[in-house]
């Protein structure tokens, strides 16, 4: 295996201009090479302090504002380069010339066309872009012969920050068919999920389901971070609701629902007889987002298996009655949502909870995201389940980490990020990190 030496590179850009260094004519770099500042990352310390510390040394600036930009990987027949990108443009000092090496302001243009340049001078075509994730193949004077980004894949443009809307035709016919049937409907269980209360509730069920009684079921309460989802129990609570938290692998509390039902059943037939009307069995409707729990619940609710579970949303596919126990009879419904996800952070929590199509969604896009919710708010799971403090590493070095600790590395020791993703979503949605509720109430 080659030696895999991990390093930095600082893109300091202004006025279409860049910081370079040129070394000096010596040995190795004959006739001066240009160079974008950066250097190794050494044992004590994270990427972001190895380039401001690389920085200063190589050109006298102090560089500020650090931001990650993504990953290089160069790859020579005797060695693998590592660096972590930043790009900046705020700064303080100027450019100074030291023993091996001047450093200097340069237009980015003549940069690239300069006739010895290393290969991270390349990435000058593509600083714009909102993230970097590039190997580099090259002979031993720097010619790049092959280039392509991590996942093997036709160097593009990353398609990141596009919206999260996912809305088959299957929701559309599953809505107008509860329409036709809410008729015959008595009651509605309501199910979201205990870990998002608030992005797992359906936005226009009340315009879908008129004045029908419900009952609030909030699944999963055995993964969910009970202080603050208790929180919104309680604000949900105010507004009117009835309010069912039920753990589904033990069934605590889903008696409750039994309970609650039979006394709008109680209700109901007590008017039934008023009128002469003979008592009859209650008709509830269950309705929720993808994978909230609903055919787990039901199995829970008819103490046999009376639905098709599964961890991925589209498990149920029609509507179907399904008798709880002689006194219920419930209406099974596929999972729903609404025609457009206004809130993108609810949307992202729903994929993070695979109530979306993992397909659809940009896995990247969504992993930050999740890394920047966790260290915000439960660092301390990040640490305890990977074995490392993440305080001060941006979302990279996380990530790297992680791939080092799982083995997640491909051929050189490089990270597979493909495997790391997976490695972490399913961490979360298995509740392997710890209790986590990702809604705050604002």
């Amino acid at each position: 295996m080659k030696p895999i030496r991990h390093a930095v590179r600082v893109f300091l850009i202004k006025d279409n201009k860049v910081i370079v260094i040129k070394y000096k004519s010596n040995d190795v770099y004959q006739n001066g090479y240009l160079d974008i500042p950066g250097g190794k990352i050494e044992d004590n310390e994270n990427a972001k302090e190895a380039a401001v510390r690389e920085f200063k040394e190589e050109t006298g600036i102090l560089i500020k504002n650090l931001c990650p930009i993504g990953n290089l990987v160069v790859e020579y027949p005797e060695r693998i380069f590592d660096f972590k990108l930043f790009i900046s443009s705020a700064y303080e000092g100027t450019p100074q010339s030291f023993s091996e090496n001047d450093s200097m302001w340069y237009p980015v243009q003549d940069a690239l066309n300069y006739s010895k340049i290393f290969p991270s001078i390349q990435l000058l075509k593509l600083y714009n872009q909102s993230h970097i994730d590039l190997k580099f193949t090259c002979d031993s004077k720097h010619n790049i012969l092959s280039q392509k980004n991590y996942f093997e894949k036709e160097v593009i443009k990353m398609n990141h920050g596009k919206q999260i809307q996912w809305f088959p035709g299957h929701m559309a016919k599953t809505r107008r068919k509860i329409r036709e049937k809410l008729n015959l409907i008595d009651i509605v269980y309501e199910v979201v999920d205990a870990r998002m209360p608030l992005s797992s509730k359906i936005v226009d069920l009340d315009a879908l389901i008129k004045n029908k009684p419900r009952i609030l079921i909030m699944t999963k309460y055995d993964l969910c971070d009970k202080k603050v989802t208790d929180s919104m129990i309680s604000y949900y609570e105010k507004k009117g609701y009835f309010v069912v938290a039920v753990d589904l692998m033990t069934g605590k509390n889903v008696s409750e629902i039994i309970c609650l039902s039979e006394n709008i059943l109680k209700e109901e037939n007590e008017k039934r007889k008023e009128k002469g009307l003979k008592p009859r069995t209650l008709r509830a409707l269950i309705v929720g987002v993808p994978n909230v729990g609903k055919s787990t619940l039901i199995n829970r609710l008819a103490g046999k298996k009376a639905a098709s579970v599964g961890n991925r949303p589209g498990v149920t596919k029609n509507l179907g009655w399904i008798r709880l126990n002689k006194d219920i009879e419930l209406l099974d419904t596929p999972g729903i949502l609404w025609p457009k996800l206004e809130n993108q952070d609810y949307a992202k929590n729903l994929a993070l909870l695979s109530s979306i199509k993992e397909e659809i969604v940009n896995k990247e896009d969504l992993v930050f995201y999740a890394l920047d919710f966790l260290k915000k708010y439960y660092p301390s799971y990040l640490e305890k389940r990977y074995g490392f403090s993440v305080e001060g590493m941006d979302n990279l070095e996380i990530l790297d980490q992680i791939a080092k600790k799982r083995g997640a590395l491909s051929k050189g020791g490089i990270t597979d990020y493909e495997k790391v993703y997976n490695i972490l979503l399913q961490d979360i949605r298995n509740g392997l990190l710890g209790e986590i509720t990702l809604d705050r109430l604002a």
